[in-house]
């Protein structure tokens, strides 16, 4: 680690930095200091091209042949062998795809489409009961008691669920619905903290 304490010697490191003519590999505006790469970088000048490219052959003209014709079908393996070697995983071993976050919604609402069916398949659930309970949920919660997120069309089964968890005594207060939700648009929690 170098020690700075003269502008003259923080200009002598810049300068003898390998790295320095790379800067010029990016779009900045001048007099721009930009340290954050993790969410959004810099935009690499080669980029805009490149997308271009992409919206404009691939997109508009290769429509959905370019799936196969300009390589998408095969884009996260083969970024993903790219980051493979950084992080010391063998090819194939790591996959490029959406936020965890949107991987994980996809994943539960999998799970939930495949708990449905087995749920209403007499085979899986052979009790003689379970169809007249099935339907008594259906009356209660409709046909989807699990949607996600808060709308109009689950509020009844939340409010329903909250005030079942209230008279069991699984929750001391029973919040308001807007209370359990985050504002996605705005990434802020609707209302004050609450804790049930």
């Amino acid at each position: 680690m170098y020690k700075v304490s003269t502008r003259d010697a923080a200009l002598a490191l810049d300068a003898a930095d390998a790295l320095a003519p790379l800067r010029d590999e990016f779009a900045l505006p001048d007099g721009v200091v930009y340290l954050d790469g993790n969410s959004l970088g810099a935009l690499p000048r080669r980029t805009a091209a490149r997308v271009q490219q992409t919206v404009e052959d691939e997109w508009g003209r290769g429509l959905i042949r370019s799936w196969n014709e300009a390589g998408w079908i095969g884009l996260a393996h083969e970024i993903g062998d790219a980051i493979a070697d950084l992080v010391g995983a063998h090819p194939g071993e790591v996959s490029v795809g959406d936020s965890t976050s949107v991987n994980l919604f996809k994943a539960l609402n999998e799970a939930k489409a495949m708990a449905m069916e087995r749920m209403q398949n007499p085979r899986i659930v052979p009790l003689a009961w379970y169809r007249d309970a099935w339907e008594e949920q259906e009356k209660v919660l409709g046909s989807d008691p699990w949607q996600y997120g808060l709308t109009e069309a689950n509020r009844k089964n939340l409010t329903t669920l909250i005030g079942y968890s209230h008279e069991q005594g699984l929750i001391k207060k029973k919040p308001e619905l807007e209370q359990l939700f985050l504002n996605v648009s705005q990434g802020e929690k609707r209302g004050v903290e609450f804790r049930i």
